[in-house]
């Protein structure tokens, strides 16, 4: 059985069952307390059991048997009534169920719905299921009975009302609220279906006679307004209700039943006259976001459905909305809901036009459709615009950084900026939600294209209806139609006109604005829509002003335009001064030339505007379009294109490829076609098919409309060249450099439009072909006019010349149609753009204009506009020359005028400057250009070729003239020797018309009227040439040859006087200065002396030595320096006097160096080939050998590198003539005895010319030419005069210049072929001079020229870190003898190991040159060469010291070595990279040994093997030089084993360790090595200590606070105290070391430097100097400890007896060393001792315990030497035991006896260090028993051992 109230669905018994159950359930229940619950129960329980169950799948007729039975519900309205918990839940069920089954009598509805009204009813709810059910029951209740209304409804609403404000659960809140709006429609619904079934609706004002359903439908509305405004109701009895939802029911209904309200009065009445007051004066009131959210929707609802039936209630609402559009009223959120209603209202179709009808086109009326638009437009212009229109490098760059700081500006955007549920939307919020930034803009933005694109929608399609598609495609304005049409389109221009200036200023904004693509893409539809339908309408003035604001702001502001968007700012201003100031900032504000996406699809729908629009455009409209395309199109071309943006665009210019007709539909999709879905790259096409299919239409235009279309196209090409010009002038004034190849828009469509409509123009040539004409011409002339520009219109005009002459040929035969006028009228163009002057040009009947003449007297001339007129007159005599007949005279000119008459001075921008020349029009000319002149002569060949049998003489004179200019221009060699070759044919063709005129009989007449020139020799030339006779007169005159002697008949004479003007001309090419020429007669007169100089004389020889090759010599040297003057002197304009422009590389100098070279050659190749025949001169010779080799050194230092090259190339040739003999069986040949007497003398002038050379290299480096004159040299003079070739790091510096290594290290190879020769003679003080400049030169860097390959580059500057450059290894063994034997030379091997020594330093002179950044890099890693680092050195200084030990090894043992101060130096040499250590330029990778570890073996080596050489001539030298040998070894090691640099932080610990034990094995290797020669009687006691001080500082483990004073207590302790152990008892005289002038300054360095690190540090934490630190910070570890150690013992050996050998030399330096090394002891002991107690329980440092057991272990095993103390100690007669104790082998003991007694008792004082074992107490344990050891050694040596 299911349990009380719950739902049970039907059995199979249907709903007869389900009563019977809960019946049953229902009298258990109420059988004891509600009998009459029961007996009711029972009553229909005996009816439910008489109904028949229903049969399977059949319907189930309970319900009706039950309907007819007022019983039905008795018992469950009785158990309502009851209270009783149990029983009200059955009833509450079973009621539902007869409710859905209308099983319940329609009479006991209205006691149901009374029953479920009663509260009390729910008391026993708590959960709220018995509310569910019955709301769940409410609305079939009423639904399912066709008459219930009235009162039934009004209790229906009081109890949904009163559960929706009851407090019993959230869902049952929720339920009665829906309910409730299902009520409150119903009620209207019933009305709707009341007036569908009654008769018409008749108006009644007394509600009582309205229909019942009409009725309640009134008195609801009533009290739903009465309740909004607290007033007492009628029909629906609550009171109390909230305002909001009185609002919200009333919008609902509105919303869903607003038709039914404009059928009934009585409703809209109450409209008017209820709800409207109570709205208007709901705003005056300061309220809630709430309820001005109902009353935004009410209000929306009321002017979109009621605008027309209430005109003054929405005029108010309309107004308010303008009125609270304002900043100034209200809270943000009021605007926001003014908006969206707004946004709803423009998106209405018809509402815009309804009101503009009803307010705006009747005068004297509210504006509210212009004021509308004006506010939302007020919004985006006046207050966002700071938002929209950003800058535009923001706009066009989004990760620029906003003026916010932020990384961008937030895009608005339809997705991005929106809210998810608008305002007005919002009913559930109470307080107004969080508004986006750009929610405002989006809404306005909205609210103008909706209302815009839905009048434009509207009106394109009326016209589509009533106006056929072809006059809307002529772009005509629209013809008046039916009255209907009319009155529309009348309509449309006054809504148009009121709208225009808010949509433009709005538009213009959004399509520069910070919006997202949506947006961007609505904008721009709208925009063309817009205009197109201002087009059709004839609105012009408004139409143009769009597509100006479209062409400006859709373009980047960078591009010039002659147009702006001035009327968007007009606009925008009456708005906001601000906004149209800042709009007019940032559209002409230029940022950067990138042309995005945007901007594609902008200038695709201008295109596409204008194409439709075409035939009513006019040449301005035709201008902006066309502008905006071209500069687009410009960007685009040179791939100026933001890709970031992704503008979406397909084809929407394919609907125009099927033909002209297009309907008014496709006009309403163009914008939108550009913007719709697709690649990026489509916009792209877009782009190039809507400029394509806007040009190629002009073949559907008529000749009024292509006379606009081109007038515009002329206009633009020039303003476009003007401006490009411009542009160009500004870019090669930022980067030197301007675009070659540019191209004009505006040409290149020219060309394509007069192309496409060719036939039209030229047939006749009409207005239209000199428009074009004349424009192309005035560009290519014009001064401003760039390059790229002037080549494309000289392409133009050959292409329209070359097809318009092609067009006018005869179809049949030859001619051109229209005989000799339509000839000349269509090449005149070809002289009027090659600028023939009239006086050059034979008169063809048509005459030069004033203008053109004034153009060709003073405008500029091109180059390329003459090449271009040049190719089109080949291209016309290839495709037409045949047809040519009048027009050969204008051809010759126009071809002759490149070389010819070049009186022309250049302009600007492009233009050639050209030299003024005389009015001689001459062969000697000036050509204007040589590319020019190349260009020419293809026509001039063609026509000799092809065309040369049909011209007539006075033809062929011209062709003649011409071919004699182009053989005496100056700029083509082979355009010269090709002309003498067309002469002769010329010459052929001549003779054969001769021969054929004497066959004919047309002699000549009598040559006695003939005029003459002087000059019998050209006439004698000519007739040699030509071998035969010609009637000419022989009387010395020749015949004057003009075109005039050829007029008339043709005679013999008439061919005479063609020959000679050839010969003539002939005459004029025998001299020529080109280079070619030059140096083709440079190899001709050499091979010529070469081959004839065995059968010169020897005055012959003589004659040619000075008068022809000296001279030439001179010649050429005079010349070549004048003309690096004029390559060197600043050009005028960047060209040659001959107008060719100068390339480097071609310049004149390279010329004059190519024939330098040619004449050393030459000159040196006579002298070999001769020079048995040439040494018979004598002294002519000598001077001839003097002066050629003086000019080899003046063209080896004053020429370029390569004529340097070949001057030491030429040298070398001439020193190795000696080994170059050859006899003729092949073996060497031996020098002629007539040579060699002389040879010797000719090759030391080979020698001195040498050293000069290479004297002058140095000299001539850039670092040396402020010193040119002061004596060069890098040798340092020693008081022994031995030049020490040392070079020195301080004074020297590197050197750069332009010599090249290759040619120096071929400049060293000069020298062993002259050294073979002057051997014998070559001695000390040559081989100096040899050393100076071997050694200067490898300072020497190559500066490479600039321009040089790469191969050339490497060459010069080759990485020497591994090896050698080639110089450097050609000068080091030259030096070293590894090629040339010095060792002939006396003091030659002392003098090569000092300037080898030398090298050694060579790379701390570059190291030197290298700022502290890059000195600090070159120790730190490899270097990598080249011109800007230069050599390193490191190779070669690696070498060095290697081979300095080879070479000390055999040449060591002489005693000038060390009495010149050639060993001592040496040593400073090796000294220099030993300091250094660590401060080393790092090594190269192959040998990663470093120069200091080198350095300090190969000294070792070195003083080792020099030490035992030493000793043989101790005796010999004076005491200052052992001295100062023995100084110099010193501070070698001393600054080698105790560096002041440190190690980089780049070595591993590894390195560091292995570094150590290099430093130690070098310290092992001098103490066995080298100290025992110190200590020898001759070397001073002072420099022994110097080295004992040395060890002594080595051995120093740490550093404390007392270390300042280490030095000092080391030496002068025992002098204050005068004994040894400090105390009165035992004096010991030692000498204060401390106060001794040190012997070597680098002793004093090295001891100051030491003091100084050792210093404390002033404020570390002491009051006083000797005021102790805190425990453990007094002690800081100086490193290498290992190293440290190893010095301390060896220190304590030194007093040691251990070794027998050199007994008296050790005893020596024992004696010396004992007070120091007690003093050590002492004071090491002591310092323990005293530090001890202050650690107390704490140990004290390491270093310290590992100093005191060294220090302690080397006492207990010390035997020290006997009597070593013995001249410290006097004589204590009182204690002669103590001088006897502290005179054996355990003095030191004795000595340190009290300080280790001290120790033993702070040792044991102090305890152990810590509570448990450590190695710290271990150390201390070991203390005591060294301790005890000594003390134990004491007593045995006391005898108290027992």
């Amino acid at each position: 059985m299911a349990s009380p109230g719950s739902s049970v669905s039907p059995s199979s018994a249907g709903l007869g069952g389900f009563l019977a159950t809960e019946l049953m359930l229902l009298m258990a229940e109420a059988k004891r307390k509600n009998a009459d619950v029961k007996d009711a129960a029972e009553l229909l329980l005996a009816l439910v059991k008489t109904l028949k169950p229903p049969a399977p799948g059949g319907q189930d007729l309970a319900a009706g048997e039950l309907a007819r039975s007022s019983d039905t519900v008795r018992p469950f309205l009785l158990a309502c009534d009851s209270k009783n918990p149990k029983l009200v839940p059955i009833a509450v069920g079973c009621l539902q169920r007869l409710t859905l089954h209308r099983a319940i009598p329609e009479s006991c509805v209205a006691r149901v719905m009374k029953c479920f009204a009663d509260p009390s009813m729910y008391a026993s709810s708590a959960d709220g299921q018995i509310h569910l059910k019955v709301l769940q029951t409410v609305l079939p209740l009423l639904t399912g009975y066709k008459n219930v209304g009235g009162e039934v409804i009004a209790e229906a609403l009081m109890l949904c009302y009163h559960m929706q404000e009851s407090k019993t659960t959230p869902v049952v809140n929720s339920i009665a609220s829906a309910t409730l709006r299902q009520v409150v429609l119903y009620t209207f619904e019933k009305v709707e279906g009341e007036d569908d079934t009654s008769e018409p609706v008749m108006d009644v004002e007394d509600v009582s006679n309205m229909r019942p359903f009409a009725r309640d439908a009134y008195r609801l509305f009533q009290d739903l307004c009465q309740l909004a405004i607290g007033e007492q109701t009628s029909f629906w009895k609550v009171s109390g209700v909230p305002k909001t939802l009185c609002l919200e029911l009333m919008e609902s209904i509105l919303s869903s039943h607003w038709k039914l309200f404009k059928k009934h009065e009585s409703l809209l009445s109450l409209v008017k006259e209820r709800a409207c007051p109570i709205l208007m004066r709901s705003f005056s009131d300061k309220s809630e976001f709430s309820l001005n959210v109902r009353l935004m929707r009410l209000i929306h609802i009321i002017v979109k459905q009621f605008h027309d039936a209430l005109v003054m209630e929405c005029e108010i609402f309309l107004s308010l909305f303008v009125k609270l559009l304002e900043t100034d009223h209200g809270p943000p959120w009021i605007r926001v809901l003014v908006l969206e209603a707004i946004k709803g209202l423009c998106a209405s179709e018809g509402f815009l036009r309804s009101i503009f009808q009803a307010y705006d086109a009747h005068n004297g009326s509210t504006k509210v459709f212009a004021e509308l638009l004006a506010g939302v437009g007020r919004i985006l212009v006046a207050e966002k615009q700071a938002g929209l229109i950003i800058p535009r490098e923001l706009h066009e760059n989004p990760t620029v950084t906003g003026p916010s700081g932020q990384a961008g500006l937030e895009m608005v955007g339809f997705a991005n900026s929106a809210m998810k549920v608008p305002c007005l939307e919002q009913l559930e919020k109470s307080e107004a939600p969080m508004i986006p930034e750009n929610y405002f803009t989006v809404l306005c933005i909205q609210c103008i294209l909706s209302g815009c694109d839905v009048q434009v929608a509207y009106l394109l399609t009326r016209l589509q209806a009533a106006n056929p598609a072809d006059v809307l495609l002529q772009g005509s304005p629209v013809a008046p139609g039916p009255p209907v049409l009319q009155d529309e389109l009348i309509l449309a221009l006054e809504m148009a006109s009121a709208a225009f200036p808010s949509i433009l200023a709005v538009l213009s904004i959004l399509l520069i604005g910070n919006v997202e693509q949506d947006v961007y893409k609505a904008t721009l539809r709208t925009y063309c829509n817009f205009t197109v339908l201002l087009g059709l309408l004839g609105l012009v003035q408004q139409r143009d002003a769009l597509l100006e604001t479209l062409c400006r702001v859709g373009t980047p502001a960078s591009v010039p335009l002659s147009f702006d968007a001035n009327a968007a700012v007009r606009e925008m201003g009456q708005f906001s001064l601000a906004a149209a100031q800042n709009f007019s900032t940032r559209v002409s504000h230029v940022t950067t030339t990138v042309l995005a996406e945007r901007n594609l699809s902008v200038v695709v729908a201008a295109c596409n505007i204008a194409l439709q629009l075409r035939s009513v455009l006019d040449k301005g409209s035709w201008y902006i379009v066309l502008e905006t395309l071209q500069a687009v199109e410009g960007l685009h071309s040179s791939g100026k294109i933001d890709r970031r943006e992704t503008v979406n665009a397909v084809d929407s210019v394919k609907m125009m490829e099927g033909g002209r007709k297009i309907s008014v539909a496709a006009l309403a999709t163009i914008a939108a076609a550009t913007m719709a879905s697709g690649s990026g790259g489509s916009v792209e096409l877009n782009l190039q098919l809507a400029s394509k299919n806007l040009f190629e239409y002009s073949k559907l235009m008529n000749m009024k409309s292509l006379k606009e279309f081109i007038s515009a196209l002329c206009l633009l090409s020039r303003d476009g060249a003007n401006q490009a010009a411009s542009n160009a002038l500004e870019k090669k004034a930022e980067s030197g450099k301007s675009g070659a190849d540019e191209k004009l828009f505006a040409i290149t469509k020219l060309h394509e439009v007069f192309m496409l409509n060719n036939d039209r123009i030229i047939d006749p040539p009409g207005e239209e072909f000199h428009m074009v004409v004349n424009c192309l011409t005035d560009i290519a002339h014009s001064a401003n006019c760039t390059f790229g520009i002037r080549n494309q219109v000289c392409a133009v005009f050959g292409e329209l010349l070359v097809n318009s002459i092609q067009c006018a040929e005869v179809e049949e035969g030859h001619g051109i149609r229209g005989g000799a006028p339509v000839e000349l009228k269509l090449l005149e163009p070809l002289r009027r753009f090659m600028l023939v002057g009239a006086d050059d040009v034979v008169p063809t009947g048509v005459p030069i204009s004033a203008v053109d003449s004034d153009r060709i007297i003073k405008g500029p001339w091109f180059p390329d506009v003459q090449r271009a007129g040049l190719e089109t007159v080949k291209r016309i005599l290839m495709s037409s020359g045949h047809n040519l007949a009048h027009g050969w005279f204008l051809v010759f000119e126009v071809i002759r005028s490149v070389v010819a008459g070049g009186n022309k001075k250049g302009g600007a921008s492009g233009a050639v400057l050209l030299l003024d020349t005389s009015a001689d029009t001459s062969a000697s000319s000036a050509s204007k250009s040589a590319n020019l002149v190349r260009t020419a002569f293809p026509s001039i060949q063609l026509v000799c070729g092809d065309f040369l049998g049909s011209l007539g003489p006075d033809v062929l004179y011209e062709c003649i003239q011409t071919l004699g200019v182009f053989g005496s221009q100056q700029d083509d060699i082979n355009i010269s020797l090709t002309t003498i070759g067309l002469l002769w044919n010329i010459s052929d063709n001549i003779l054969m018309r001769r021969q054929k005129l004497e066959k004919d009989g047309k002699w000549a007449e009598s040559p006695s009227s003939n005029k003459s020139f002087d000059s019998a020799s050209v006439v004698n030339l000519i007739t040699s040439a030509i071998g035969s006779t010609l009637s000419i007169p022989t009387t010395g005159k020749a015949m004057m040859t003009s075109r005039d002697t050829i007029a008339g008949p043709i005679t013999t004479k008439t061919m005479d006087i063609l020959w000679m003007h050839l010969l003539a001309h002939l005459s004029q090419l025998c001299s020529d200065l080109r280079p070619e020429v030059r140096n083709s007669a440079n190899q001709t007169i050499f091979k010529t002396i070469a081959i004839n100089g065995k059968r010169l004389t020897l005055e012959a020889w003589d004659e040619c030595i000075w008068n022809i090759l000296f001279p030439l010599l001179e010649r050429v040297k005079i010349s070549s320096e004048q003309a690096e003057l004029v390559q060197q002197a600043p050009p005028a304009s960047g060209i040659a006097a001959s107008g060719i422009p100068i390339n480097p590389r071609d310049s004149p100098t390279k010329f004059w160096n190519e024939t330098k070279t040619l004449t050393l050659t030459g000159i040196t190749s006579l002298i070999i080939s001769f020079f048995p025949v040439l040494i018979e001169l004598d002294s002519g010779f000598e001077r001839a050998w003097n002066l050629f080799l003086d000019y080899i050194r003046s063209w080896s230092l004053g020429g370029s590198p390569e004529v340097a090259a070949a001057a030491i190339k030429s040298f070398k040739t001439l020193a190795r003539y000696p080994k170059d003999l050859v006899d003729a069986d092949g073996s060497p040949g031996k020098v002629p005895a007539n040579i060699e007497s002389k040879l010797q003398s000719l090759w030391r002038v080979a020698w001195d010319v040498w050293e000069g050379i290479g004297l002058g290299i140095v000299a001539s480096a850039d670092e040396n030419k402020d010193k040119l004159g002061a004596p060069v040299s890098v040798l340092k003079k020693t008081a022994s005069g031995f030049g020490s070739q040392l070079i020195e790091v301080d004074r020297l510096q590197l050197l750069h210049g332009s010599f090249p290594q290759a040619t120096l290290v071929q400049y060293v190879a000069v020298f062993g072929d002259i050294y073979d020769v002057i051997s014998g003679s070559f001695g000390l003080y040559e081989l100096k001079k040899l050393l100076n400049v071997l050694s200067s030169l490898l300072l020497y860097h190559t500066n490479s020229a600039p321009g040089a390959t790469a191969s050339k580059y490497r060459t010069d500057n080759i990485l020497d870190l591994d090896s050698m450059t080639p110089y450097q290894e050609a000068a080091f063994n030259l030096i070293t003898g590894t090629t040339h034997n010095f060792s002939s030379i006396k003091g030659a091997s002392e003098v090569i190991m000092l300037s080898v020594s030398g090298f050694i330093r060579l790379p701390f002179v570059r190291l030197q040159s290298l700022s502290d950044e890059g000195q600090q890099q070159a120790r730190q890693q490899p270097q990598t060469g080249g011109m800007e680092k230069g050599f390193t050195y490191i190779a070669i200084a690696k070498r060095s010291m290697q081979t300095l030990v080879t070479l000390f090894e055999t040449h060591g043992s002489v005693s000038t070595v060390y009495s010149g101060g050639i060993f001592e130096a040496i040593l400073a040499c090796f000294d220099v990279p030993m300091r250094a250590k660590y401060d080393c330029p790092h090594p190269g990778v192959k040998d990663s040994t470093p120069i200091w570890r080198v350095a300090a073996n190969s000294a070792m080596t070195f003083v080792v093997m020099g030490l035992r050489n030493l000793d043989r001539f101790v005796t010999e030298l004076p005491k200052d030089i052992l001295n100062g040998i023995y100084t110099q070894i010193l501070d070698m090691f001393d600054g080698f084993l105790l560096p002041q640099s440190t190690p980089p932080a780049s070595l591993s610990l590894d390195e560091l360790e292995v570094a150590t034990d290099f430093d130690i094995s070098i310290f092992e290797t001098f103490e066995a090595d080298v100290l025992l020669h110190l200590g020898q009687l001759h070397v001073p006691d002072e420099l022994i200590k110097d080295h004992i001080q040395i060890i002594c500082r080595g051995s120093r483990l740490y550093r404390s606070h007392m270390s300042s004073m280490t030095d000092l207590n080391l030496t002068t302790s025992l002098l204050k105290n005068g004994s040894l152990n400090g105390g009165p008892g035992i004096p010991l005289p030692l000498k204060k070391l401390a106060n001794e002038e040190p012997t070597s300054t680098t002793s004093r360095n090295s001891i100051a430097r030491a003091s100084l690190v050792s210093s404390p540090k002033p404020g570390a934490g002491m009051d006083s100097p000797f005021r102790k630190p805190t425990l453990g910070t007094d002690v800081m570890p100086l490193g290498r400890e290992k190293f440290a150690k190893a010095c301390l013992s060896s220190l304590l050996k030194l007093c040691s007896d251990e070794l027998n050998d050199f007994k008296d030399v050790r005893y020596r330096i024992a004696t010396i060393a004992a007070p120091v090394v007690l003093d050590k002891m002492r004071e090491t002991v002591k310092s323990y001792a005293s530090d001890r107690p202050l650690y107390g329980k704490l140990p004290l440092p390491r270093i310290r315990n590992e100093e005191i057991l060294i220090v302690l272990s080397n006492l207990r095993d010390l035997q020290m030497r006997v009597g070593i103390l013995h001249d410290q100690i006097s004589e204590d007669k009182i204690h002669p035991l103590r001088s006897h104790i502290l005179s054996g082998r355990s003095a030191h003991i004795f000595y340190l006896y009290p300080f280790l007694c001290d120790l033993l008792a702070a040792v044991a004082k102090a305890g152990r260090a810590t509570g448990h074992d450590s190695p710290a107490d271990g150390d201390e344990e070991s203390v005591v028993d060294l301790v005890r050891s000594c003390l134990a050694r004491v007593g045995r040596e006391m005898g108290l051992d027992n």
